[in-house]
């Protein structure tokens, strides 16, 4: 795994920054950034270098509030190191940089760094599935890797798009610094189909019965609680996220999402 020194540089793009939210003055507060996720606000659109310094970070907005945060750097580079190790990345692959609009694809992208990944739009390896599909038939039978967070009936279509490709599902966003839950290489196809995989290292997952608090058992549908390093504790919730999701577990201890989960 390649070291990346935390004043790497990354490009990013900022959509649709709301000129009455005040954020753009944290821009130029030192080496703390934005990447907005709200689509449709009225604003403008702009690219700058991120620099990624020991005491810089990522300004996002919080999952189904206004109110901005901040995931540092090494919060980030972590991640993307554990995810790039899940997906088993590695320098010889070429990878299509997806779209920064969100912590996820930010992650994934940080992900191809640490592993030094190729930059290839043309013929990729290495893909994160985006909505709008830009590859044609040829060029998708290069394809190895799909990192995708989606449903049964999504990831069943995109294995009819990617047939030589190996699958891989997750979910995470800002409060979860991007990529939390990630199948795992050896995952049946059935199992990356069905659920979102299993924690990375150093997290912990529950499904809680939240009128009870109660701890449930496997296939027991609930609340996704998790706990863990860089991960935005709830209140009064003994350290864990409470993510708000309905989840149960399987006997192999990776997790499904609700329907309609993105």
């Amino acid at each position: 795994m390649r070291e990346l020194e935390l004043d790497s540089r990354i490009n990013v793009v900022v959509k649709g920054v709301p000129a009455s939210s005040g954020l753009a003055d944290a821009l130029a507060a030192g080496k703390t950034f934005l990447l907005n996720q709200a689509e449709g606000d009225a604003g403008v659109r702009k690219s700058f270098d991120l620099a990624l310094g020991v005491d810089g970070g990522l300004l996002v907005t919080d999952e189904g509030t206004d109110k901005p945060f901040v995931i540092s750097a090494q919060a980030l580079f972590e991640r993307a190191s554990q995810l790039a190790k899940r997906l088993g990345l590695h320098a010889t692959l070429r990878a299509e940089p997806p779209a920064l609009c969100d912590t996820f694809s930010f992650v994934t992208a940080l992900a191809f760094e640490c592993a030094g990944t190729e930059r290839d739009f043309e013929r990729p390896e290495v893909i994160l599935r985006t909505e709008n599909d830009r590859l044609d038939e040829t060029v998708r039978e290069t394809v190895r890797v799909v990192l995708c967070s989606g449903s049964r009936r999504r990831m069943r279509a995109i294995a009819l798009l990617y047939p030589r490709a190996k699958l891989f599902n997750a979910w995470g966003d800002a409060r979860t610094a991007g990529p939390c839950l990630v199948s795992r290489p050896n995952d049946p196809r059935h199992a990356v189909f069905g659920t979102r995989g299993r924690p990375l290292p150093g997290l912990e997952a529950m499904i809680i019965d939240p009128k009870t608090g109660r701890d449930l058992g496997l296939y027991e549908p609930g609340e996704l609680w998790l706990r863990g390093r860089y991960l935005r504790a709830s209140p009064n919730a003994g350290g864990y996220l409470r993510t708000g999701l309905r989840a149960w577990l399987d006997y192999e201890g990776r997790i499904a999402l609700a329907e309609g989960v993105g």
